[in-house]
């Protein structure tokens, strides 16, 4: 049966009052309506629209941007359609005259005789045109997407205290501890560090006033009753920076690639021995540090994130994607695909490092890892289609 009920299941986007109903009326030319839909779809933003009025404002965004030239240039005195036009609407001005002749005899038989008569017919003139219709067609296809990760990991971790640089400086001041630098007298907040590649930590102190100061007779002087006073400063001389010694035997390694802003980033890190962790990016901030870069090698010019669909994303080549430095290891490994956010577009990759070149991690340089990899995803791609379609009659074909 049909009803609203069974409409509003059947049809997607079924409304009783549709948005365009005013564009319905057969009597009314619909060039504002036209305008207008042109004018909002490319203001919108089509992430945010829901399937069908997306797909709508990428038909109309398409034949906007169209080039609405000529296909054809025809000359109406040489066009054999419009000469022949011509001859016909000049033999057809002697409207009603007839030319009858009689000739004579016709040799070999004197009982017959020929008449040859000659008659203009006019018949009314008809217009008639041919129709363009574009419809926008989804067609399956594979995408290629190739480009380079280069990514740097390291051991790293920043101290804050008041000893000398070195191996007993691991460790970092108690919190609120006071301590005197410079004729000041400060107190510990905390380490500002991050995973950030080249990040410069810094230790934040706290200003202290002192009710008044006591000195010995070396000159070192002490605040008495220290109170805060709100003023955080970073104070680097009680900072320690250095790279973690030691050999691992793996690690695996978490980048989500953004094929469609073109950019890269650590997400995860996991160094490992005898197939255990011994260290984690995720769980201290403050143990590593990292960073990648991304640079895109082939995308193809008519790939939208919107277009692929969910059934397989997967690695078609992983290899050396060069960028090694002189005196460091650098090393490919295995990759596969770990996770796919297909709203925005973003491919989370598994990255497992090892072999010799590996253990370039432990010292200061760190380990570089640089893959050329591509992506293979199934998808569609949409296609204008132009179809003519002809409102002229068929003519008779002339007769001698």
């Amino acid at each position: 049966m049909i009803n609203i009920r069974s409409a509003e299941y059947a049809l997607p986007g079924y409304d009783q009052t549709p948005a365009l109903a005013g564009a319905f009326d057969p009597f009314q030319l619909p060039k504002a309506q036209g305008t207008a839909r042109q004018q909002a779809c490319a203001k919108a933003d089509l992430s945010k629209l829901p399937e069908t009025d997306r797909r709508e404002c990428e038909a109309i965004n398409y034949l906007t941007k169209r080039v609405n030239t000529a296909k054809f240039t025809l000359d109406r005195q040489t066009d054999p359609l419009f000469k022949t036009y011509h001859e016909a609407e000049t033999i057809s001005a002697s409207l009603g005259n007839m030319d009858c002749q009689l000739p004579g005899q016709p040799s070999g038989d004197p009982s017959h005789k020929e008449l040859t008569c000659r008659e203009s017919l006019v018949k009314s003139r008809q217009t008639c045109r041919d129709k363009l219709s574009v419809s926008a067609q989804e067609r399956d296809r594979d995408f290629d997407y190739s480009f380079t990760l280069n990514t740097d990991l390291r051991k790293w971790r920043a101290f804050c205290n008041d000893n000398e640089s070195g191996r007993f400086s691991a460790y970092n001041f108690p919190l609120h501890k006071i301590v005197q630098s410079n004729g000041k007298t400060y107190r510990y907040i905390g380490l500002e560090a991050s995973h950030q590649w080249g990040y410069e930590a810094s230790c934040l102190m706290e200003e202290m006033s002192c009710e008044r100061t006591s000195c010995d007779r070396s000159g070192n002087c002490y605040c008495i009753n220290p109170s805060p006073s709100g003023v955080i400063v970073p104070r680097n001389e009680f900072l320690h920076v250095m790279t973690w010694w030691g050999e691992e035997d793996d690690a695996d390694i978490w980048v989500t690639v953004d094929l469609e802003h073109k950019t890269a980033e650590i997400n995860d890190a996991q160094l490992l021995d005898n197939g255990g962790v011994i260290m984690s990016w995720s769980a201290d901030p403050l143990q590593m540090q990292g960073k990648t870069e991304m640079s895109v090698l082939d995308a193809p010019q008519d790939f939208q994130c919107a277009h692929v669909k969910p059934s397989n994303i997967r690695i078609l080549a992983n290899a050396s994607g060069g960028a090694c430095e002189s005196g460091r290891g650098c090393t490919v490994g295995a990759a596969s695909v770990a996770e796919v956010d297909y709203q925005h577009c973003k491919v989370k990759l598994l990255f497992g490092k090892s072999g010799g070149d590996f253990h370039y991690l432990h010292n200061g340089w760190g380990a570089r890892w640089t893959n050329k990899l591509t992506l293979r995803m199934f998808g569609t791609t949409v296609e204008m289609v132009d179809n003519w379609n002809s409102q002229c009659p068929d003519l008779p074909e002339a007769k001698p």
